[in-house]
């Protein structure tokens, strides 16, 4: 068993060396500390290695722009899945997917220098089923190294594309995907790059999504309840008010498409009868389209009438507030003229 585990140690050493040479990028392979995976290849076996504390970079690191407790590259890789699309064709490939809904993805860009290396230490987190397609994400940097000296790589960025940068003296752009890719397949992408002086390394970071509280009044101000939404997936104010089961309709009102007729279109945004006030937080909204915009005009309603259908709450990921919103404002309008009467 000794001298087994001794063959192994060699022969994975001389293939480390064989990809740094190849690659020019000298990358640090290390595995993670807490998936049982195979790091340098899906059929080679490879021994523990703790992770070297004078890498550039850290599990803490990891971007954490709302307050939530910083995610390890382990906890990272746990929220990425390999998909597998054309799964019964000739044509079949994968991508990632982000399945954590409270964590969105953003593409980043990093233009790095290869002259001496690049100095970035990749992990493979995961592999398919199949060894075709695997997880390859930013482990850290070595000191002193292009990549470190960029500032801009942090740990768990997931590998997605690289290619020649705009300052590269090339006649055509040349660019390679490196999403899904296995360890080996992502080294033998990146080195077909090796004659460049400068490449820019595309990769998905995560970043954790604000929420937006939405208080409800009612048409005289009373407090009727509130609800959180996470930001970034534009939820709809009516199917948000409809399962909090807060009532939004005044069965008084006629419908813009059919004015001789009262009753609502059931969210298909045509009729206006899902009147709202927004009193705080617009700016946490979608804009008004042209329809809905012309249509409030015609029912002379104030610029800060809304239909409830056509409002999206924070479509924007990094949206962060509170929007007040009062129900049925229509109302005190029509109550106030039939005491005048």
């Amino acid at each position: 068993n000794d001298v087994l585990k001794m063959f192994r140690w060699i022969f994975c050493s001389s293939l480390i060396i064989f990809h740094i040479i190849k690659s020019g990028c000298y990358c640090y392979i290390c595995p993670a500390k807490a998936i049982n995976k195979q790091f340098f290849s899906a059929h080679i076996g490879w021994p523990p290695i703790p992770r070297n504390s004078q890498l550039h970079g850290s599990e803490n690191d990891v971007a954490n722009a709302s307050g939530k407790k910083a995610l390890s590259i382990e906890q990272i890789a746990a929220r990425w899945k390999l998909v597998k699309f054309n799964g019964y064709s000739n044509d079949a490939y994968y991508g990632l997917n982000l399945l954590d809904k409270n964590y969105y993805p953003k593409t980043e860009k990093v233009v790095v220098s290869r002259v001496g290396g690049i100095g970035l230490e990749l992990l493979e987190m995961a592999v398919s089923d199949d060894g075709r397609a695997g997880l390859v994400v930013v482990g850290g940097c070595a000191p002193d190294s292009n990549a470190a000296k960029t500032g801009l790589f942090q740990p768990g960025d997931a590998l997605t594309a690289i290619s020649s940068s705009e300052s590269s003296e090339t006649s055509t752009k040349r660019s390679v995907s490196l999403e899904a890719c296995t360890f080996d397949e992502t080294i033998d992408r990146m080195s077909q790059f090796a004659d460049l002086d400068t490449v820019t390394i595309t990769v998905q970071r995560i970043y954790p999504r604000n929420s937006v509280v939405t208080v409800i009044v009612g048409p005289q101000g009373e407090y009727v309840g509130n609800f959180t939404v996470l930001s970034g997936y534009g939820t709809n104010l009516r199917t948000a008010l409809q399962s909090n089961n807060i009532r939004m309709y005044d069965e008084r009102t006629y419908r813009f498409d059919s004015p001789y007729q009262q009753g609502n279109c059931g969210g298909d945004g045509t009729c206006g009868t899902c009147l709202v006030s927004i009193l705080a937080g617009k700016e946490l909204l979608n804009d008004k389209v042209r329809v809905e915009g012309m249509a409030l005009k015609k029912q002379a309603a104030p610029p800060n009438y809304r239909w409830a259908c056509r409002v999206q709450i924070a479509p924007d990921a990094s949206a962060n507030g509170e929007v007040k919103v009062k129900l049925r404002p229509q109302t005190v309008i029509w109550d106030a003229s039939s005491q005048k009467r």
